[in-house]
Protein backbone atom coordinates (compact mmCIF):
# COMPACT_ATOMS: atom_id res chain seq x y z
CA UNK A 1 0.00 0.00 0.00
CA UNK A 2 1.35 3.41 -0.95
CA UNK A 3 2.08 6.02 1.71
CA UNK A 4 -0.83 8.15 0.54
CA UNK A 5 -3.23 5.20 0.63
CA UNK A 6 -1.95 4.23 4.10
CA UNK A 7 -2.50 7.77 5.37
CA UNK A 8 -6.07 7.76 4.06
CA UNK A 9 -6.72 4.35 5.65
CA UNK A 10 -5.44 5.45 9.07
CA UNK A 11 -7.51 8.65 8.88
CA UNK A 12 -10.63 6.63 8.05
CA UNK A 13 -10.04 4.32 11.02
CA UNK A 14 -9.58 7.31 13.33
CA UNK A 15 -12.84 8.85 12.16
CA UNK A 16 -14.83 5.60 12.52
CA UNK A 17 -13.21 4.59 15.82
CA UNK A 18 -10.29 2.25 16.44
CA UNK A 19 -12.63 -0.32 18.06
CA UNK A 20 -13.98 -1.06 14.58
CA UNK A 21 -10.52 -1.75 13.17
CA UNK A 22 -10.31 -5.43 12.13
CA UNK A 23 -7.06 -5.61 10.13
CA UNK A 24 -3.52 -4.41 10.69
CA UNK A 25 -2.46 -1.66 8.25
CA UNK A 26 0.09 -2.54 5.59
CA UNK A 27 2.95 -0.31 4.40
CA UNK A 28 5.73 -0.45 1.80
CA UNK A 29 9.49 -0.53 1.96
CA UNK A 30 11.38 0.52 5.09
CA UNK A 31 8.15 1.69 6.71
CA UNK A 32 6.61 -1.81 6.87
CA UNK A 33 8.82 -3.25 9.71
CA UNK A 34 8.02 -0.26 11.92
CA UNK A 35 4.26 -0.61 11.36
CA UNK A 36 4.46 -4.39 11.80
CA UNK A 37 6.13 -3.95 15.22
CA UNK A 38 2.92 -2.24 16.42
CA UNK A 39 0.80 -5.18 15.24
CA UNK A 40 2.73 -8.40 16.13
CA UNK A 41 1.82 -11.31 13.84
CA UNK A 42 -0.64 -8.92 12.09
CA UNK A 43 -3.03 -9.22 15.02
CA UNK A 44 -5.06 -6.39 16.51
CA UNK A 45 -4.07 -5.31 20.08
CA UNK A 46 -6.77 -5.37 22.73
CA UNK A 47 -8.27 -2.48 24.72
CA UNK A 48 -6.41 0.81 24.95
CA UNK A 49 -3.41 -0.75 23.18
CA UNK A 50 -5.40 -0.72 19.92
CA UNK A 51 -5.90 3.08 20.01
CA UNK A 52 -2.26 3.54 21.05
CA UNK A 53 -1.09 1.47 18.07
CA UNK A 54 -3.19 3.52 15.68
CA UNK A 55 -1.83 6.82 17.02
CA UNK A 56 1.74 5.47 16.88
CA UNK A 57 1.27 4.35 13.27
CA UNK A 58 0.05 7.80 12.29
CA UNK A 59 2.99 9.46 14.07
CA UNK A 60 5.50 7.12 12.41
CA UNK A 61 3.96 7.75 8.98
CA UNK A 62 4.06 11.52 9.54
CA UNK A 63 7.70 11.47 10.57
CA UNK A 64 8.61 9.15 7.72
CA UNK A 65 7.04 11.46 5.16
CA UNK A 66 9.05 14.37 6.58
CA UNK A 67 12.50 12.79 6.99
CA UNK A 68 12.33 9.11 6.22
CA UNK A 69 12.80 9.31 2.43
CA UNK A 70 15.99 9.83 0.48
CA UNK A 71 16.01 13.24 -1.24
CA UNK A 72 15.50 13.36 -4.98
CA UNK A 73 18.71 13.46 -6.99
CA UNK A 74 19.02 16.54 -9.26
CA UNK A 75 19.93 15.38 -12.74
CA UNK A 76 19.66 18.72 -14.56
CA UNK A 77 22.25 21.42 -15.20
CA UNK A 78 22.91 24.11 -12.64
CA UNK A 79 22.52 27.69 -13.83
CA UNK A 80 25.67 29.71 -14.35
CA UNK A 81 25.98 32.65 -12.00
CA UNK A 82 26.22 36.16 -13.43
CA UNK A 83 29.62 37.73 -12.76
CA UNK A 84 29.39 40.87 -14.92
CA UNK A 85 30.12 44.22 -13.31
CA UNK A 86 26.80 45.64 -12.06
CA UNK A 87 25.62 49.22 -12.54
CA UNK A 88 25.51 51.56 -9.52
CA UNK A 89 22.52 50.69 -7.35
CA UNK A 90 19.79 53.15 -6.44
CA UNK A 91 19.94 54.70 -2.97
CA UNK A 92 17.93 53.46 0.00
CA UNK A 93 15.57 56.42 -0.38
CA UNK A 94 14.99 55.63 -4.08
CA UNK A 95 14.34 52.01 -3.17
CA UNK A 96 11.61 53.13 -0.76
CA UNK A 97 10.12 55.33 -3.48
CA UNK A 98 10.12 52.48 -6.03
CA UNK A 99 8.60 50.05 -3.57
CA UNK A 100 5.79 52.57 -2.92
CA UNK A 101 5.24 53.09 -6.65
CA UNK A 102 4.93 49.34 -7.22
CA UNK A 103 2.44 48.84 -4.41
CA UNK A 104 0.36 52.04 -4.37
CA UNK A 105 -2.03 52.12 -7.31
CA UNK A 106 -2.74 55.85 -6.82
CA UNK A 107 0.96 56.63 -7.37
CA UNK A 108 1.36 54.29 -10.36
CA UNK A 109 1.36 57.16 -12.96
CA UNK A 110 4.65 58.32 -11.44
CA UNK A 111 6.34 54.98 -12.17
CA UNK A 112 7.13 55.96 -15.77
CA UNK A 113 9.01 59.19 -14.88
CA UNK A 114 10.83 57.28 -12.10
CA UNK A 115 11.97 54.60 -14.57
CA UNK A 116 12.97 57.21 -17.17
CA UNK A 117 15.07 59.17 -14.67
CA UNK A 118 16.73 56.04 -13.24
CA UNK A 119 17.64 54.93 -16.77
CA UNK A 120 19.04 58.38 -17.63
CA UNK A 121 21.17 58.29 -14.47
CA UNK A 122 22.56 54.84 -15.39
CA UNK A 123 21.30 53.23 -12.17
CA UNK A 124 20.31 49.67 -11.34
CA UNK A 125 17.66 48.54 -8.88
CA UNK A 126 18.55 46.29 -5.97
CA UNK A 127 18.12 42.53 -6.58
CA UNK A 128 15.22 42.21 -4.12
CA UNK A 129 13.06 44.49 -6.32
CA UNK A 130 13.89 42.79 -9.62
CA UNK A 131 11.17 40.09 -9.37
CA UNK A 132 8.49 42.75 -8.80
CA UNK A 133 9.73 44.73 -11.81
CA UNK A 134 9.81 41.63 -14.01
CA UNK A 135 6.25 40.89 -12.95
CA UNK A 136 5.35 44.48 -13.90
CA UNK A 137 7.03 43.98 -17.29
CA UNK A 138 4.67 41.03 -17.87
CA UNK A 139 1.68 43.32 -17.30
CA UNK A 140 2.91 46.52 -19.00
CA UNK A 141 4.55 45.95 -22.37
CA UNK A 142 5.24 49.68 -22.76
CA UNK A 143 7.54 49.61 -19.70
CA UNK A 144 9.66 46.62 -20.76
CA UNK A 145 12.46 48.57 -22.44
CA UNK A 146 12.92 50.87 -19.42
CA UNK A 147 12.71 47.98 -16.96
CA UNK A 148 15.26 46.10 -19.03
CA UNK A 149 17.70 49.00 -18.77
CA UNK A 150 17.54 49.30 -14.96
CA UNK A 151 17.67 45.62 -13.95
CA UNK A 152 21.09 45.22 -15.54
CA UNK A 153 22.69 41.95 -16.58
CA UNK A 154 21.69 40.35 -13.28
CA UNK A 155 18.03 41.02 -13.98
CA UNK A 156 18.44 39.71 -17.52
CA UNK A 157 19.98 36.55 -16.09
CA UNK A 158 17.15 36.26 -13.56
CA UNK A 159 14.53 36.55 -16.32
CA UNK A 160 15.97 33.47 -18.01
CA UNK A 161 15.56 31.34 -14.87
CA UNK A 162 11.79 31.70 -14.60
CA UNK A 163 9.68 30.24 -17.46
CA UNK A 164 6.96 32.81 -16.71
CA UNK A 165 9.37 35.58 -17.79
CA UNK A 166 10.84 33.90 -20.89
CA UNK A 167 8.39 35.62 -23.25
CA UNK A 168 9.56 39.10 -22.20
CA UNK A 169 11.58 40.99 -24.77
CA UNK A 170 14.26 41.85 -22.26
CA UNK A 171 17.54 40.91 -23.89
CA UNK A 172 19.08 42.61 -26.88
CA UNK A 173 18.74 41.09 -30.33
CA UNK A 174 22.40 41.86 -30.95
CA UNK A 175 25.55 40.43 -29.38
CA UNK A 176 28.80 42.34 -29.70
CA UNK A 177 27.37 44.47 -32.49
CA UNK A 178 26.03 41.53 -34.54
CA UNK A 179 22.44 40.31 -34.69
CA UNK A 180 21.72 37.20 -32.65
CA UNK A 181 19.93 34.94 -35.14
CA UNK A 182 18.73 32.75 -32.28
CA UNK A 183 16.26 35.53 -31.40
CA UNK A 184 14.68 35.09 -34.82
CA UNK A 185 14.57 31.29 -34.64
CA UNK A 186 13.53 30.79 -31.02
CA UNK A 187 12.53 34.17 -29.55
CA UNK A 188 9.15 35.51 -28.57
CA UNK A 189 7.07 37.48 -31.06
CA UNK A 190 8.37 40.76 -29.59
CA UNK A 191 11.97 39.57 -29.95
CA UNK A 192 11.42 38.44 -33.53
CA UNK A 193 9.87 41.80 -34.40
CA UNK A 194 12.82 43.61 -32.79
CA UNK A 195 15.22 41.39 -34.71
CA UNK A 196 13.53 42.06 -38.05
CA UNK A 197 13.46 45.82 -37.35
CA UNK A 198 17.20 45.79 -36.63
CA UNK A 199 17.82 43.69 -39.75
CA UNK A 200 15.76 46.11 -41.90
CA UNK A 201 17.96 48.97 -40.70
CA UNK A 202 21.04 47.06 -41.89
CA UNK A 203 19.72 45.37 -45.02
CA UNK A 204 16.16 46.14 -46.17
CA UNK A 205 16.03 43.51 -48.90
CA UNK A 206 17.76 40.86 -46.83
CA UNK A 207 15.13 41.34 -44.12
CA UNK A 208 12.36 41.07 -46.72
CA UNK A 209 13.78 37.77 -48.01
CA UNK A 210 13.93 36.47 -44.44
CA UNK A 211 10.29 37.44 -43.90
CA UNK A 212 9.20 35.80 -47.13
CA UNK A 213 10.91 32.55 -46.17
CA UNK A 214 8.74 32.05 -43.07
CA UNK A 215 5.58 33.83 -44.21
CA UNK A 216 3.43 30.85 -45.15
CA UNK A 217 4.00 29.01 -41.88
CA UNK A 218 3.20 31.90 -39.52
CA UNK A 219 -0.15 32.60 -37.84
CA UNK A 220 -2.18 35.65 -38.90
CA UNK A 221 -1.27 37.75 -35.84
CA UNK A 222 2.42 36.97 -36.36
CA UNK A 223 2.26 37.87 -40.06
CA UNK A 224 0.58 41.14 -39.18
CA UNK A 225 3.21 42.04 -36.55
CA UNK A 226 6.14 41.14 -38.81
CA UNK A 227 4.65 42.97 -41.80
CA UNK A 228 4.65 46.22 -39.81
CA UNK A 229 8.48 46.14 -39.74
CA UNK A 230 8.51 47.00 -43.45
CA UNK A 231 7.80 50.62 -42.48
CA UNK A 232 11.55 50.82 -41.88
CA UNK A 233 13.24 51.65 -45.18
CA UNK A 234 10.01 51.15 -47.13
CA UNK A 235 10.54 51.62 -50.87
CA UNK A 236 9.18 50.57 -54.24
CA UNK A 237 11.39 47.50 -53.97
CA UNK A 238 8.84 46.21 -51.44
CA UNK A 239 5.83 46.96 -53.67
CA UNK A 240 5.59 43.60 -55.41
CA UNK A 241 5.60 41.73 -52.12
CA UNK A 242 3.03 44.04 -50.56
CA UNK A 243 0.80 43.68 -53.62
CA UNK A 244 0.88 39.91 -53.10
CA UNK A 245 -0.16 40.45 -49.47
CA UNK A 246 -3.39 42.05 -50.73
CA UNK A 247 -4.44 38.44 -51.44
CA UNK A 248 -3.52 37.19 -47.95
CA UNK A 249 -6.05 34.98 -46.19
CA UNK A 250 -6.17 37.45 -43.27
CA UNK A 251 -8.24 40.61 -43.82
CA UNK A 252 -6.09 42.47 -41.28
CA UNK A 253 -2.93 41.60 -43.21
CA UNK A 254 -4.63 42.77 -46.41
CA UNK A 255 -5.54 46.06 -44.74
CA UNK A 256 -2.04 46.68 -43.36
CA UNK A 257 -0.44 45.87 -46.72
CA UNK A 258 -2.74 48.39 -48.41
CA UNK A 259 -1.84 51.05 -45.82
CA UNK A 260 1.88 50.51 -46.45
CA UNK A 261 1.35 50.72 -50.21
CA UNK A 262 -0.55 53.96 -49.72
CA UNK A 263 2.52 55.56 -48.16
CA UNK A 264 4.55 54.90 -51.33
CA UNK A 265 3.97 57.90 -53.59
CA UNK A 266 4.47 55.98 -56.83
CA UNK A 267 2.85 52.68 -55.86
CA UNK A 268 0.22 51.31 -58.23
CA UNK A 269 -2.37 51.05 -55.43
CA UNK A 270 -1.96 54.67 -54.42
CA UNK A 271 -2.09 55.82 -58.03
CA UNK A 272 -5.31 53.88 -58.54
CA UNK A 273 -6.91 55.48 -55.48
CA UNK A 274 -5.77 58.97 -56.50
CA UNK A 275 -7.09 58.56 -60.02
CA UNK A 276 -10.40 57.29 -58.70
CA UNK A 277 -10.75 60.06 -56.14
CA UNK A 278 -9.83 62.89 -58.50
CA UNK A 279 -12.79 61.77 -60.62
CA UNK A 280 -15.07 61.74 -57.58
CA UNK A 281 -13.85 65.01 -56.01
CA UNK A 282 -13.34 68.38 -57.66
CA UNK A 283 -12.49 71.80 -56.29
CA UNK A 284 -14.33 74.48 -58.23
CA UNK A 285 -12.97 78.00 -58.02
CA UNK A 286 -15.49 80.82 -58.42
CA UNK A 287 -14.96 82.75 -61.62
CA UNK A 288 -15.81 86.32 -62.48
CA UNK A 289 -16.45 89.00 -59.86
CA UNK A 290 -16.99 86.53 -56.99
CA UNK A 291 -13.62 84.95 -57.70
CA UNK A 292 -11.91 88.32 -57.71
CA UNK A 293 -13.59 89.20 -54.42
CA UNK A 294 -12.08 86.12 -52.80
CA UNK A 295 -15.15 83.90 -52.56
CA UNK A 296 -14.48 80.44 -51.19
CA UNK A 297 -14.03 77.57 -53.65
CA UNK A 298 -16.62 74.79 -53.64
CA UNK A 299 -15.82 71.12 -53.03
CA UNK A 300 -17.82 69.11 -55.55
CA UNK A 301 -18.50 65.41 -54.89
CA UNK A 302 -19.80 63.14 -57.64
CA UNK A 303 -19.80 59.43 -56.83
CA UNK A 304 -20.56 56.47 -59.10
CA UNK A 305 -23.90 54.73 -58.89
CA UNK A 306 -22.54 51.18 -58.79
CA UNK A 307 -19.65 49.42 -57.13
CA UNK A 308 -16.84 48.14 -59.36
CA UNK A 309 -15.51 44.69 -58.42
CA UNK A 310 -11.98 45.79 -59.37
CA UNK A 311 -12.03 48.05 -56.30
CA UNK A 312 -12.03 45.01 -54.00
CA UNK A 313 -8.30 44.42 -54.44
CA UNK A 314 -7.72 48.05 -53.40
CA UNK A 315 -9.59 47.46 -50.12
CA UNK A 316 -12.76 49.29 -51.18
CA UNK A 317 -15.48 46.92 -50.00
CA UNK A 318 -18.97 46.98 -51.46
CA UNK A 319 -21.35 46.61 -48.52
CA UNK A 320 -21.28 49.40 -45.91
CA UNK A 321 -21.73 49.03 -42.15
CA UNK A 322 -25.28 49.23 -40.86
CA UNK A 323 -26.64 52.79 -40.93
CA UNK A 324 -24.21 54.06 -43.59
CA UNK A 325 -24.86 54.67 -47.27
CA UNK A 326 -22.94 52.64 -49.86
CA UNK A 327 -21.50 55.65 -51.71
CA UNK A 328 -20.30 57.30 -48.50
CA UNK A 329 -18.65 54.00 -47.57
CA UNK A 330 -16.78 53.78 -50.88
CA UNK A 331 -15.58 57.37 -50.56
CA UNK A 332 -14.43 56.94 -46.96
CA UNK A 333 -12.45 53.76 -47.68
CA UNK A 334 -10.62 55.24 -50.64
CA UNK A 335 -9.78 58.51 -48.86
CA UNK A 336 -8.32 56.52 -45.96
CA UNK A 337 -5.61 55.07 -48.23
CA UNK A 338 -4.35 58.38 -49.63
CA UNK A 339 -2.23 60.76 -47.54
CA UNK A 340 -4.32 63.93 -46.88
CA UNK A 341 -1.30 66.03 -47.85
CA UNK A 342 -1.90 64.90 -51.45
CA UNK A 343 -4.97 67.11 -51.65
CA UNK A 344 -3.10 70.22 -50.54
CA UNK A 345 -0.54 69.64 -53.30
CA UNK A 346 -3.13 68.64 -55.89
CA UNK A 347 -5.42 71.62 -55.35
CA UNK A 348 -2.91 74.12 -53.98
CA UNK A 349 -4.92 74.69 -50.80
CA UNK A 350 -4.00 74.75 -47.10
CA UNK A 351 -5.21 71.91 -44.89
CA UNK A 352 -7.22 74.24 -42.66
CA UNK A 353 -8.96 75.82 -45.66
CA UNK A 354 -9.82 72.41 -47.12
CA UNK A 355 -11.30 71.20 -43.83
CA UNK A 356 -13.36 74.38 -43.63
CA UNK A 357 -14.95 73.45 -46.97
CA UNK A 358 -16.38 70.27 -45.45
CA UNK A 359 -18.44 72.27 -42.93
CA UNK A 360 -22.15 71.54 -43.49
CA UNK A 361 -21.24 69.71 -46.70
CA UNK A 362 -23.67 67.05 -47.93
CA UNK A 363 -20.87 64.47 -47.67
CA UNK A 364 -19.29 65.93 -44.51
CA UNK A 365 -19.33 62.72 -42.45
CA UNK A 366 -17.73 60.56 -45.14
CA UNK A 367 -15.13 63.21 -46.05
CA UNK A 368 -14.04 63.84 -42.48
CA UNK A 369 -13.98 60.15 -41.58
CA UNK A 370 -11.83 59.37 -44.63
CA UNK A 371 -9.48 62.30 -43.98
CA UNK A 372 -9.15 61.30 -40.33
CA UNK A 373 -8.27 57.69 -41.12
CA UNK A 374 -5.81 58.82 -43.78
CA UNK A 375 -4.24 61.18 -41.28
CA UNK A 376 -3.80 58.36 -38.75
CA UNK A 377 -2.20 56.17 -41.43
CA UNK A 378 -0.02 58.92 -42.92
CA UNK A 379 0.63 61.56 -40.23
CA UNK A 380 1.31 65.12 -41.32
CA UNK A 381 1.97 67.85 -38.70
CA UNK A 382 0.26 70.59 -40.73
CA UNK A 383 -2.87 68.50 -41.15
CA UNK A 384 -2.91 67.38 -37.51
CA UNK A 385 -2.67 71.00 -36.38
CA UNK A 386 -5.46 72.03 -38.75
CA UNK A 387 -7.61 69.12 -37.55
CA UNK A 388 -7.09 70.00 -33.89
CA UNK A 389 -7.81 73.70 -34.44
CA UNK A 390 -10.88 73.35 -36.66
CA UNK A 391 -12.44 69.90 -36.18
CA UNK A 392 -11.57 68.08 -32.96
CA UNK A 393 -8.69 68.86 -30.58
CA UNK A 394 -8.59 65.67 -28.52
CA UNK A 395 -7.99 62.77 -30.92
CA UNK A 396 -5.64 60.33 -29.19
CA UNK A 397 -4.45 58.64 -32.39
CA UNK A 398 -3.31 61.94 -33.90
CA UNK A 399 -1.51 63.20 -30.82
CA UNK A 400 0.28 59.85 -30.53
CA UNK A 401 2.12 60.33 -33.85
CA UNK A 402 3.43 63.83 -33.07
CA UNK A 403 6.96 64.32 -31.81
CA UNK A 404 7.20 65.85 -28.31
CA UNK A 405 8.22 69.17 -29.83
CA UNK A 406 5.29 69.20 -32.26
CA UNK A 407 2.84 68.21 -29.54
CA UNK A 408 4.01 71.01 -27.23
CA UNK A 409 3.73 73.66 -29.96
CA UNK A 410 0.21 72.52 -30.83
CA UNK A 411 -0.87 72.40 -27.19
CA UNK A 412 0.19 76.01 -26.68
CA UNK A 413 -1.88 77.07 -29.68
CA UNK A 414 -4.91 75.28 -28.26
CA UNK A 415 -4.71 76.97 -24.87
CA UNK A 416 -7.28 79.67 -25.45
CA UNK A 417 -6.42 83.36 -24.88
CA UNK A 418 -9.27 83.55 -22.36
CA UNK A 419 -7.72 80.60 -20.53
CA UNK A 420 -10.95 78.74 -19.87
CA UNK A 421 -10.43 75.80 -17.54
CA UNK A 422 -11.59 73.31 -20.21
CA UNK A 423 -8.80 74.39 -22.57
CA UNK A 424 -6.24 72.82 -20.23
CA UNK A 425 -7.68 69.37 -21.04
CA UNK A 426 -5.43 69.28 -24.08
CA UNK A 427 -2.47 68.81 -21.74
CA UNK A 428 -3.71 65.29 -21.02
CA UNK A 429 -2.61 64.35 -24.53
CA UNK A 430 1.06 65.04 -23.73
CA UNK A 431 2.29 61.89 -22.02
CA UNK A 432 6.01 62.52 -22.52
CA UNK A 433 8.33 64.32 -20.11
CA UNK A 434 7.71 68.00 -20.84
CA UNK A 435 10.54 70.33 -21.76
CA UNK A 436 11.59 73.04 -19.34
CA UNK A 437 10.44 75.85 -21.66
CA UNK A 438 7.03 74.31 -22.29
CA UNK A 439 6.51 73.57 -18.59
CA UNK A 440 7.24 77.17 -17.71
CA UNK A 441 4.80 78.44 -20.34
CA UNK A 442 2.07 76.12 -19.07
CA UNK A 443 2.76 77.20 -15.51
CA UNK A 444 2.50 80.84 -16.54
CA UNK A 445 -0.87 80.23 -18.20
CA UNK A 446 -2.03 78.23 -15.17
CA UNK A 447 -1.08 81.13 -12.91
CA UNK A 448 -3.00 83.55 -15.11
CA UNK A 449 -6.06 81.32 -15.08
CA UNK A 450 -5.93 80.92 -11.31
CA UNK A 451 -5.58 84.69 -10.87
CA UNK A 452 -8.48 85.45 -13.23
CA UNK A 453 -10.80 82.81 -11.81
CA UNK A 454 -11.08 84.80 -8.54
CA UNK A 455 -12.33 81.70 -6.74
CA UNK A 456 -11.58 80.37 -3.31
CA UNK A 457 -11.40 76.83 -4.67
CA UNK A 458 -10.40 75.05 -7.86
CA UNK A 459 -13.12 73.31 -9.89
CA UNK A 460 -13.34 69.56 -9.30
CA UNK A 461 -13.04 68.53 -13.02
CA UNK A 462 -9.78 70.48 -13.19
CA UNK A 463 -8.13 68.05 -10.75
CA UNK A 464 -7.41 65.46 -13.46
CA UNK A 465 -5.51 68.08 -15.43
CA UNK A 466 -3.53 69.10 -12.35
CA UNK A 467 -2.55 65.46 -11.84
CA UNK A 468 -1.20 65.41 -15.41
CA UNK A 469 0.90 68.48 -14.62
CA UNK A 470 2.20 66.87 -11.45
CA UNK A 471 3.32 63.78 -13.40
CA UNK A 472 4.77 65.28 -16.60
CA UNK A 473 5.92 68.82 -15.83
CA UNK A 474 9.67 69.48 -15.95
CA UNK A 475 11.31 69.06 -12.51
CA UNK A 476 12.53 72.66 -12.54
CA UNK A 477 8.90 73.89 -12.41
CA UNK A 478 7.55 71.54 -9.73
CA UNK A 479 8.38 73.71 -6.72
CA UNK A 480 6.82 76.75 -8.40
CA UNK A 481 3.66 74.75 -9.12
CA UNK A 482 3.53 73.66 -5.50
CA UNK A 483 3.79 77.27 -4.33
CA UNK A 484 1.03 78.29 -6.78
CA UNK A 485 -1.44 75.67 -5.50
CA UNK A 486 -0.65 75.70 -1.79
CA UNK A 487 -2.92 78.72 -0.96
CA UNK A 488 -5.92 76.73 -2.22
CA UNK A 489 -5.45 73.80 0.17
CA UNK A 490 -7.58 75.20 3.06
CA UNK A 491 -10.61 75.50 0.76
CA UNK A 492 -10.19 71.87 -0.34
CA UNK A 493 -10.41 70.08 2.96
CA UNK A 494 -10.19 66.33 2.27
CA UNK A 495 -10.50 66.93 -1.49
CA UNK A 496 -8.59 65.76 -4.52
CA UNK A 497 -6.31 68.78 -4.39
CA UNK A 498 -4.55 67.18 -1.42
CA UNK A 499 -3.93 64.11 -3.57
CA UNK A 500 -2.53 66.29 -6.37
CA UNK A 501 -0.21 68.01 -3.92
CA UNK A 502 0.90 64.67 -2.49
CA UNK A 503 1.76 63.42 -5.99
CA UNK A 504 3.60 66.65 -6.68
CA UNK A 505 5.67 66.51 -3.50
CA UNK A 506 6.31 62.79 -3.89
CA UNK A 507 7.67 63.38 -7.40
CA UNK A 508 9.91 66.20 -6.16
CA UNK A 509 11.34 63.88 -3.48
CA UNK A 510 11.74 60.85 -5.74
CA UNK A 511 13.52 62.77 -8.51
CA UNK A 512 15.75 64.48 -5.98
CA UNK A 513 16.78 61.11 -4.53
CA UNK A 514 17.62 59.72 -7.97
CA UNK A 515 19.57 62.74 -9.20
CA UNK A 516 21.51 63.18 -5.94
CA UNK A 517 22.70 59.60 -6.21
Amino acid sequence: MSHVALQQQLLKIALLGSERQTQAPQAQGALQPMIQALYPENKMPDGDARASALLSAMAILDQYQCVGKQPDVFEGQLVIADHTQPLPEISAASELHLNRLLNDHALRPLLLPWLETAAEQGLQVSPRLMPALLHMACQKKALRALISSIIGSRGQWLAQQNPAWHHLSLHLVAKEGELDHQCWEEGSLEQRVDYLKAYRQQDTQGALVLLQAVWSQEAANVRQALLATLKIGLSLADEAWLESCLNDRSKLVQRDAAILLGSLEASALRMRHQQRLTEWLRLDMKSGLLGKLGAKPVLQVKLPETWDKTWLRDRVLEKPPQGMGAKAWWLEQSLALVPPSFWCEHWGIAAQDLLALTHKHDWQAALLSGFRQGLCHYPDPEWIEAWALTIEPLVDELWAVLTPEQAELLALKLLEPKLAGDSFKVLRQLEHAWSAAFSQQVLTKLGQWVARSKKQSIAYPFMDTLNVLAVHMHPDSLCEMEALLTPYLPAHNQSNLHEVMFHLRFRIDMLSALVKH
